[in-house]
C-alpha cells in the first residue's frame, strides 16, 4: 500500500491515491452531488469566474499589466473579455468628449506608458502610430 503523506501530515510528491479507481457508493454519490448542488446555490457556478467587485482578486478597478495601467469599465465598448480599459484611452476620451475610432490609438509623447496625463497624450491614426515608432527607432519613414 503507499502512503501519500508524511508525519505532518504533508502530501508526498509522486505517490498514488488509495482511493484512486475506487466506486464510490451510491448514499455517497448522492451526498456529494447534495453538497455541489448547495455549494453552486450559494456561490454560483465555479466555471464561471466572478467579476468586478465580486471577484476574490478586486484591488478596486485598477491594474497594471506591462507598464499599462488598465481601469474596470465592463460597459466601454472597448473594454477587453475582463472589462477592462487602457486609463491612457479613457483620459483622450474624456478630453474629446468621444470614444475613440477603432483605427485610433494613444501615443505618449514621452514614451512613459505610466504618465497618463491629458498633455502627455496624443491620438495618431494606427498607421501614423506605428510610422512614427518606426522613425524614432530606426530614423526610417516610409513616405
Amino acid at each position: 500500500m503507499s502512503i501519500i503523506r508524511d508525519s505532518k501530515g504533508r502530501f508526498i510528491k509522486g505517490t498514488i491515491s488509495l482511493a484512486k479507481g475506487k466506486k464510490q457508493t451510491p448514499e455517497a454519490r448522492a451526498k456529494m452531488s447534495k453538497s455541489h448542488k448547495i455549494r453552486f446555490e450559494l456561490y454560483g457556478s465555479p466555471l464561471k469566474g466572478r467579476k468586478g467587485s465580486e471577484s476574490g482578486s478586486w484591488h478596486g478597478g485598477i491594474k497594471t499589466t506591462n507598464g499599462r495601467v488598465f481601469i474596470y469599465k465592463s460597459e466601454h465598448p472597448y473594454a477587453d473579455i475582463n472589462g477592462y480599459v487602457r486609463r491612457a484611452r479613457l483620459v483622450v476620451e474624456a478630453r474629446l468628449k468621444r470614444f475613440l475610432n477603432d483605427d485610433e490609438t494613444v501615443h505618449h509623447l514621452d514614451g512613459d506608458k505610466m504618465n497618463d496625463k491629458s498633455k502627455n497624450l496624443i491620438v495618431l491614426s494606427k498607421s501614423d502610430h506605428t510610422r512614427l515608432h518606426n522613425y524614432l527607432m530606426w530614423g526610417d519613414c516610409d513616405d
